[in-house]
């Protein structure tokens, strides 16, 4: 069975840079019957033409997905060469991926910290699915991995280290923006948007519809909770289900100015009134045994980080 090949996945990254299978030659600095040999080739395997021909060139659907694949085989092929020369090097190293709008909250500035007192660590911190996550770790491709949910996997060690909400995420104008608070079966009255991130969410939101015989109505799917956030706040087309520190997040950022020149929001957090909307995020090593001093560190950090925002709120209150 003939397989792809490194020289491939290049080819189809010269081909999408390029104006023509010459450019793309010389791009990659070899012969123009080189390109056009292994173009057949990959088209061979896949069993479909990965670029047009005739009329203006470019990639065709089937070519756009071999490009996707390649890119990301690629970049693998890049993180294992640069982990490699960590590992030669003796250098220290972390490696961390995680839900990108939850990681926000928090990893910037503890990673502040862990630099100070680790100068010469060197760190890559990627955003990913909880499958991809909780594959990376068990691979040992991260040291430590930041999820929304808990489960039972082999070789997976949970911490728990901090508990968030789902609110409802609504534009200023959206009939839930004037309740303070919203139950599901209210929430199913409305159009949804919602997101691939939020996968587990979606699927909590299933499960917790069915048990009240409810149907949920998405309007649209999107990649992040960034862009769902973004799409509720500038349009009156639906709301969302969000943590509420994603949320307050883009709450602040979204500030507008009125005709009385006084700050309104143009977008309102509404509780959602349900025991379950309570959730807990987490840490996620391997075991014990495979977690290294770093990623011990980093999750120190981020723990006394809300043991401080808790005692602080005590006190205030």
């Amino acid at each position: 069975m003939i397989k792809f090949d490194i020289d491939d996945l290049y080819l189809v990254q010269a081909l999408d840079a390029s104006v023509s299978m010459s450019a793309a030659a010389t791009k990659l600095g070899v012969e123009d019957s080189t390109v056009s040999r292994r173009v057949k080739k990959v088209e061979t395997i896949i069993g479909l033409p990965v670029i047009y021909r005739r009329g203006k060139f470019g990639l065709t659907a089937a070519g756009k997905r071999f490009l996707a694949m390649a890119s990301a085989v690629l970049k693998e092929h890049d993180d294992f060469q640069r982990d490699i020369e960590l590992i030669k090097k003796g250098k220290n190293y972390l490696r961390i991926i995680g839900n990108s709008s939850i990681m926000f909250s928090d990893v910037p500035q503890v990673l502040e910290i862990l630099r100070d007192r680790n100068p010469d660590i060197f760190i890559t911190v990627n955003s990913g699915s909880m499958t991809e996550i909780l594959k990376k770790i068990q691979e040992n491709d991260a040291d430590v991995g930041i999820v929304p949910e808990k489960s039972k996997i082999h070789g997976i060690t949970f911490h728990k280290y901090r508990s968030d909400r789902l609110c409802i995420f609504a534009p200023i104008s959206h009939p839930l923006a004037h309740q303070a608070s919203a139950t599901l079966a209210e929430v199913a009255k409305y159009k949804l948007i919602g997101t691939h991130e939020g996968r587990q969410i979606s699927s909590l939101l299933l499960a917790m519809s069915k048990k009240q015989d409810l149907v949920l109505n998405y309007a649209m799917i999107v990649s992040n909770f960034d862009l769902q956030a973004n799409i509720i706040a500038h349009n009156d087309l639906a709301v969302g289900i969000i943590f509420e520190s994603v949320a307050r997040r883009f709450e602040r950022e979204h500030l507008i100015v009125g005709d009385s020149s006084q700050l309104s929001q143009s977008i309102k957090i509404v509780t959602l009134n349900e025991e379950w909307a309570k959730r807990d995020l987490y840490l996620v090593t391997p075991d014990p045994a495979n977690t290294s001093q770093l990623a011990t560190q980093f999750i120190g950090l981020i723990r006394e980080r809300h043991r401080k925002f808790k005692t602080t709120k005590g006190r205030s209150a």
